[in-house]
């Protein structure tokens, strides 16, 4: 993922970090959790691929079916609407 999508939209492995959650279990089942945090500017590029259905400067970088199965816009209960 690092290399076929994040690398090539100008992520850097700086921008993303794995962290612990103080007021979640260190432990789920016998597997140690992480979360996953990244930069405001990370979260800005995964957001113009996602509008752009996956492409970046005129290559896709996800497949375009998989784009298209995401909700676009869900309210507070979790429900989701088609896109305008």
């Amino acid at each position: 993922m690092f290399e076929r999508v994040f690398t090539p939209i100008g992520i850097k492995r700086a921008d993303l970090k794995w962290s612990s959650n103080q007021y979640r279990d260190a432990m789920i089942n016998t597997v140690m959790r992480g979360e996953l945090s990244s930069s405001i500017r990370a979260n800005v590029d995964v957001g113009l691929l996602y509008l752009r259905e996956g492409e970046w400067q005129g290559r896709h970088h996800l497949n375009l079916y998989t784009i298209q199965d995401l909700p676009r816009d869900s309210s507070p209960d979790g429900s989701t609407s088609p896109s305008a």
